[in-house]
């Protein structure tokens, strides 16, 4: 199994969070709990 580096989490993140935001803000209706 390869090894991950940390920079490449981050650039995953960075790449992610936009979109799993805006789920969890249409999951649960409301930005303050997403």
């Amino acid at each position: 199994m390869p090894v991950v580096g940390v920079a490449e989490v981050e650039r995953v993140f960075r790449a992610e969070y936009g979109r799993a935001v805006a789920v969890l803000v249409r999951v649960f209706g409301d930005i303050d709990i997403a």
